[in-house]
């Protein structure tokens, strides 16, 4: 029997473990998913469109009705003008990625990322044949460095990957790094993919920036953004791609040989997450505010601790280099002590870290703590 692809054994499977139920007993705070959930307006949607048998094929790219509204949405809330057919409704926004890396880079290639970085981009990059290069932010606030992004833009470099907010950091990047990565890009004619799955995540009078808003970065811009963590839709597998009409073509051409298009009962469903639901998202981002105050006080206290504050998203990524162990060993102390996250090792750039998700209700989040603070205390 041949032997599998050799793209196939590079694609790292370490977070399967974490889609599994911990013990009996245990806090967990690692899913990267609101604890809220849908709107009943967009789950009574889809209920209608299942009753009245819309469950045949739809258009590859969506159903106009969708796509002329997340037209409409980036245009009024990112200041991107993008026609309609230069939109593409994926399979959750995950999907819209490797649909931008297939379209965008050939084997050989390098895709620059900042990090510490989620998980799933080196194996995206890998799926297409090519490298994710994890380049260091800036030790203390996870902000990018411009000038290792400069150093990091070799030959190879093809495009440059940026999430803000950002995941695990939990960093928002302010408009004028954005437009240091957009003229770095444009200075070596790089692409660049943004994935703003959490853009309405972010806290403290903090702003979220549509990358291809700013000058010089819509031609060589694919925006990346769905419902999954504004919305609480995670299992609804919902997002979408924008792009240049050039880049969209191909995109949608991926798309449309991997999955045809998301379930047709979904596309009404998701219009009406967009133009009526802005007061449930408003109401679950003051309760993660509420959470997150709460949390980076809490992880503040733990002894050979730093917790930087989260900015956006629904995460914590505290320092534990100050105890002298691994983030696996802290991992495995904290499991021991019936607390569940994600040890930074498993995320490129992310040893010495730990990712703490406070989508979680604030009782578990308070004897989570009380949990951590026992574990490390003298």
């Amino acid at each position: 029997m041949p032997s599998p692809a050799k793209r196939s054994l590079a694609i790292d499977g370490s977070f399967e473990a974490f889609f599994t139920p911990p013990p009996e007993g245990t806090i967990r705070l690692t899913v990267g998913e609101p604890d809220f959930p849908t709107p009943r307006a967009v789950v009574e949607r889809a209920k209608q469109a299942l009753d009245a048998g819309d469950t045949h094929y739809v258009p590859t790219a969506g159903k106009r009705a969708l796509v002329e509204a997340v037209a409409a949405k980036l245009k009024a809330e990112n200041g991107l003008d993008y026609d309609p057919g230069s939109i593409t409704v994926t399979v959750g926004a995950k999907e819209a990625i490797l649909d931008a890396a297939l379209v965008l880079l050939d084997p050989g290639d390098e895709l620059l990322v900042p990090a510490p970085c989620w998980h799933s981009y080196a194996a995206i990059a890998a799926i297409a044949g090519a490298r994710a290069v994890p380049v260091p932010v800036r030790d203390g606030d996870f902000h990018p460095d411009t000038g290792a992004l400069q150093a990091a833009a070799t030959p190879r470099a093809k495009a440059i990957l940026v999430n803000s907010p950002n995941n695990p950091t939990g960093a928002v990047y302010a408009k004028a790094e954005l437009q240091a990565i957009v003229d770095l890009a444009a200075d070596r004619d790089l692409y660049l993919i943004s994935d703003e799955i959490y853009e309405h995540l972010v806290y403290g009078g903090r702003r979220h920036y549509a990358v291809a808003s700013l000058p010089g970065a819509f031609e060589r811009t694919v925006t990346v953004n769905g419902f999954s963590k504004a919305f609480a839709m995670t299992g609804w597998r919902m997002g979408y791609a924008a792009a240049p009409p050039d880049l969209a073509k191909l995109i949608r051409r991926i798309h449309m040989h991997a999955v045809t298009h998301p379930s047709s009962f979904q596309h009404d469903a998701a219009v009406v997450a967009l133009t009526q639901c802005r007061p449930d998202v408003d109401a679950m981002v003051a309760e993660y505010d509420r959470r997150r105050r709460a949390l980076h006080e809490a992880l503040s206290k733990v002894p050979g601790w730093r917790c930087a504050e989260p900015e956006g998203a629904f995460y914590a990524f505290p320092d534990i280099r100050g105890t002298g162990l691994s983030s696996q060993a802290v991992y495995a102390r904290l499991l021991a002590a019936g607390v569940q996250v994600i040890p930074g090792h498993l995320f490129p750039g992310g040893e010495g870290f730990l990712r703490v998700s406070y989508a979680a209700e604030m009782p578990l989040l308070a004897a989570a703590a009380a949990r951590i603070e026992a574990a490390f205390s003298p």
